[in-house]
């Protein structure tokens, strides 16, 4: 039997893994809490958790044989991450080839199943990367909450708290964006606000779980609302040309695919509208598409060297029926 493949997705929200035969064949697959918090001691104790429930079945069938194992991980450039994350594969697969990339390197041959194009991806987080067929590639964004992530759920978040903080001084009549934050984080002062927002940790995480009420309140013609959505477009549009004129400084491909990836496209046509109309004043002739594959399903392309040499059409469409 030929050596399987392992894709790996650990993100911020979770951890997701998926094996299949070099068909494309699905042989299992696994789902887990997130193993990036933090660095040191207990960042690797998270990092090992998440592994063991994501990969215990998968484990079982791979046993000692060799496998081609990708993975794509978040926050890499926090010390000790990355080798903790090789220590981890490498352990529970003893005869793997392993290798790791950013999680958003996956997200992008997920997104394009492998072809050339742009990806924007937003999340908890943004970035954009674009790719040609003869390799060379580009990069905006992606420089964290503190500097950028412009469009993102935590950038939407943001957003939302400052709506519902100026309501509160008086500063803007209150809407349904203010309302909404009001019932959602069960405030009802500033002081109250601020300190829900500076209590415990995970503050990134807390606040990008706020970006769905922009969207509920832009349905509801809330102005605040409706503007940040539009600029939540305009800004992952810059995104996207930016990457795309790093690899297409002089002319763009006829039809350059635009992938739009993450949660924070859950939105639909209140993002989906004011992005395109960007897009087609920044890369006109541009066209938006769904992602084709998940992350996970990016790390098997790169598990199966999708880098080095064309996937058969055939091993492709498994990977889709299996929906990953």
């Amino acid at each position: 039997m030929p050596p399987p493949y392992l894709g790996l997705d650990l993100g911020g929200s979770g951890t997701r893994a998926a094996l299949v035969g070099e068909d494309g064949r699905l042989l299992a697959r696994g789902v887990g809490p997130t193993g990036l918090t933090g660095g040191g001691a207990a960042g690797r104790r998270h990092l090992a958790r998440a592994l063991n429930a994501t990969l215990a079945a998968i484990a079982q069938l791979v046993g000692d044989q060799s496998c081609s194992v990708f993975a794509g991980a978040r926050g890499l450039s926090v010390p000790g991450r990355r080798e903790s994350l090789m220590l981890e594969l490498s352990t529970r697969f003893p005869n793997a080839d392993v290798h790791e990339s950013n999680d958003a390197v996956i997200a992008l041959w997920g997104a394009l199943a492998g072809r050339e194009g742009v990806a924007v991806l937003s999340g908890s987080g943004s970035i954009a990367l674009a790719r040609s067929d003869d390799g060379r590639e580009g990069r905006a964004g992606g420089w964290g909450y503190l500097l950028g992530d412009e469009g993102s759920g935590y950038w939407l978040g943001r957003e939302a708290l400052a709506a519902y903080l100026r309501a509160l001084e008086r500063r803007e009549a209150a809407g349904a964006l203010a309302e909404l934050v009001a019932s959602e984080i069960n405030t009802r002062s500033v002081p109250e606000t601020i300190a829900w927002l500076y209590a415990g940790d995970q503050q990134v995480v807390r606040v990008a779980a706020l970006a769905p009420l922009v969207t509920q309140a832009a349905a509801r013609g809330d102005l605040v609302a409706v503007s940040t959505m539009r600029r939540t477009g305009q800004a992952l549009a810059d995104l996207a040309a930016a990457a795309a004129r790093q690899v297409w400084p002089a002319v763009l491909p006829e039809g350059l695919l635009v992938a739009c990836c993450g949660g924070v496209w859950s939105a639909g046509d209140t993002l989906a509208a004011p992005f395109a109309s960007a897009l087609a004043e920044r890369l006109p002739g541009a066209r938006c598409t769904l992602a084709a594959l998940s992350p996970v399903g990016g790390a098997l392309l790169l598990a199966m060297g999708a880098d080095q040499h064309p996937i058969a059409p055939g091993v492709l469409d498994n990977l889709r029926e299996a929906r990953l």
